[in-house]
């Protein structure tokens, strides 16, 4: 059956056989590319309050007893009993309802309060929208991120914790031109190695990104992105400062953010004061991060 398929469908199940390995491919090159959905930096933002979806409670329906069931006690009182016990759950649940919705309503405003601040400067409302902003993407490998607003709001420290290339995918699927076995093959120290480059500046990017999006008085970021290795040395293991970037806001309005799918990551963090120390074949060397000020 299997062969008979074969012959009487060769270009369909072709298609089905690259279209899987294609997909497969491309979500592990997605790693890589984290920094397509890079917001632009906006002059001015705006509060947008959260929705409340709580939906208040319908009036409860009353027994209704037919004629000749009115005549009859037991079921009277069982009826204006039943309507009591529904109307009092009607009372609790309303009741319950508008004080949610009072809550919602405070934590909006307070919310707004709090997004006010961060707009106009204020270090520790602006360190909590940015934590929030950023802990509401979904990063593809666990990204740990520390912050520090400077006491004017004007200047940013990012601390990143990359992911270790060990946690990169090293396999790719492949389809030969005349087989019809999708294979999943080796791709290689190097290949590993460059989707790990790839990967680690495409995060950094995204990050900055985030931050002057979402926090418009900053007009300078030092992010640094670090690693937990072995120590050749010692066998124990240590944190490693990969790479440590630092961004004026000027330099970042010029990238063009309709065409970050032409950007490489790597290249484009290499264009502002960057430190780094990495092999042509994607290997890095310990460095010491930057501050703000140097």
């Amino acid at each position: 059956m299997v062969a008979q398929a074969r012959r009487q469908h060769p270009d369909a199940i072709r298609q089905l056989l690259e279209q899987r390995c294609d997909e497969i491919n491309n979500d592990i090159s997605a790693l890589g590319n984290l920094h397509w959905h890079t917001p632009a930096p906006l002059l001015s933002t705006k509060f947008v309050p959260a929705r409340f979806d709580a939906v208040p409670p319908l009036p409860p329906e009353e027994v209704n007893l037919g004629f000749a069931e009115r005549f009859l006690p037991g079921k009277r009182q069982w009826a204006e009993a039943e309507n009591l016990r529904r109307q009092s759950g009607y009372r609790v649940a309303l009741e319950q309802y508008e004080q949610e919705k009072t809550a919602h309503a405070e934590r909006n405003v307070q919310a707004r309060m709090a997004y006010s601040a961060a707009m106009a400067g204020n270090p520790d409302p602006m360190e909590k929208l940015l934590e929030h902003r950023l802990s509401e993407i979904v990063w593809p490998k666990e990204t740990l991120i520390s912050l520090s607003v400077s006491e004017d709001g004007t200047a940013l420290e990012l601390d990143v914790d990359l992911p270790e290339i060990e946690h990169m995918p090293t396999m790719r699927a492949a389809l030969g031109a005349r087989s019809w076995d999708l294979t999943i093959k080796e791709a290689g120290a190097t290949a590993t190695r460059k989707l790990y480059q790839q990967h680690v500046h495409s995060l950094g990017f995204r990050i900055l990104g985030e931050a002057f999006a979402a926090l418009p008085t900053v007009r300078k970021i030092v992010l640094s992105g670090y690693s937990q290795r072995i120590d050749s040395a010692t066998g124990q293991t240590k944190e490693d400062y990969l790479y440590s970037v630092r961004v004026d806001r000027d330099q970042w309005d010029e990238i063009n953010f309709a065409m970050l799918n032409q950007i490489d990551p790597g290249e484009a963090l290499a264009a502002f004061d960057l430190r780094r120390n990495m092999t042509a074949t994607g290997i890095f060397k310990p460095i010491t991060p930057l501050t703000v000020g140097t």
